[in-house]
């Protein structure tokens, strides 16, 4: 699972990186566009896991 953490904090990271740039820039509506998408893959991200940590609590439960 740390795994899938690396790439998706880097993702979230330069998308804050550029929202910041462009908000600082005035670049219209550029940033607001960045903002949601960093959510949505937060939040994709945090659903996955916790289905993950489900499933292997539910196994570990059988064993």
């Amino acid at each position: 699972m740390n795994v899938q953490k690396i790439p998706y904090a880097l993702l979230i990271g330069v998308q804050l990186g550029l929202f910041i740039w462009s908000s600082t820039q005035k670049e219209g509506i550029l940033p607001f566009l960045l903002l949601v998408f960093s959510l949505l893959i937060g939040s994709r991200l945090s659903k996955n896991r916790k289905t993950s940590q489900e499933e292997t609590s539910c196994k570990e439960a059988l064993h």
